[in-house]
């Protein structure tokens, strides 16, 4: 389940970082 956090975490922050 960890994983799946981390890797949604990370969606987001390159989201945020796209944008």
């Amino acid at each position: 389940e960890d994983k799946y956090v981390a890797v949604i975490e990370t969606g987001v922050l390159e989201l945020g970082a796209e944008v």
